[in-house]
């Protein structure tokens, strides 16, 4: 199963609440989550979730990329995405998805 296999199986309210199918965990991510995720399901690489971020939001940090990279960390930690995914490996992201 690819990365965008295993989003796009997620079942996400458009609050932010997700479900996944395959292990029966819960979360909830905030717009930008909700952001990230759309943009990955759709196969876009981190330099493309990047520039829509900034598309979208008036106001974002100039530690975008790092946040952005710290957050497909954690969801590769988390097992919802592969290694396939424009994250680096050795980002430490100890918090779960937000």
């Amino acid at each position: 199963m690819s990365s965008n296999d295993h989003l796009c199986e997620l079942a996400i309210s458009r609050s932010g609440f997700v479900f996944d199918p395959h292990t029966g965990a819960t979360f909830t991510l905030n717009l930008t989550g909700l952001t990230i995720v759309d943009a990955l399901k759709q196969g876009a690489t981190l330099e493309q979730v990047v520039l829509r971020l900034r598309d979208t939001y008036a106001e974002v940090p100039g530690s975008l990329q790092q946040d952005v990279s710290a957050f497909l960390t954690e969801l590769r930690q988390h097992g919802l995405t592969s290694g396939d995914d424009a994250a680096p490996r050795d980002h430490d992201a100890s918090r779960g998805p937000s």
